[in-house]
């Protein structure tokens, strides 16, 4: 165990091993009269607090694409990246989502106003069902558009053929039978 060290200079304070109030004892601290600094504790925790813009710059003398310029790696746990009063924008040459986790890997996109993807050429692939549902309405348009499955296409209306026309109601009548006669058939 060592023994607790603080210097407080002009501008700035130097401590090591002294108490803190939320995180327990502090491992180094370099803190600055305006609140600003750079915090690690004991129990693993950390805070650096930069009152305005935290840049950095990497990547400079790497020459070859393999090579990454900056690694944060969440061994264990979430990695947030929280701009609750603006915008988080991903700007690079090729932006990839990849959720990897065995059979769960997910990757949610969730907007409480748009989601909205804009290029070029947009596709949209799945190695088991593809959803597209909306509780409002769902408008597909293009120069063409091809529908196609590899046992049935069905297209569907929602409209009650209890109180459809009579030849509605015909169509729905005959497609009960159909469906009937081929549950039976199978």
């Amino acid at each position: 165990m060592r023994n607790p060290f603080a210097r407080q200079l002009p501008g700035f304070r130097i401590e090591a091993g002294t108490d803190s109030a939320k995180n327990g004892k502090i491992d180094i601290a370099c803190t600055t009269d305006k609140g600003q600094g750079l915090i690690i504790y004991e129990n693993g925790n950390s805070n650096f607090v930069v009152n305005k813009t935290s840049s950095e710059v990497v990547g400079h003398k790497i020459a070859d694409d393999k090579t990454p310029a900056k690694v944060i790696d969440a061994v264990n746990g979430d990695i947030h990246l929280r701009a609750l009063n603006g915008t988080i924008i991903l700007e690079a040459k090729n932006i990839r989502i990849i959720g990897v986790d065995g059979s769960e890997g997910e990757v949610t996109i969730q907007g409480s106003k748009i989601v909205k993807m804009s290029a070029p050429n947009v596709e949209v692939q799945s190695s088991g069902a593809a959803t597209i549902a909306a509780a409002q309405g769902v408008n597909i348009a293009g120069s063409y558009t091809d529908i196609s499955a590899s046992t049935q296409t069905t297209i569907s209306s929602g409209v009650d053929a209890a109180s459809s026309s009579l030849l509605g109601q015909v169509l729905a009548a005959i497609k009960k039978f159909k469906d009937f006669f081929k549950s039976i058939c199978n």
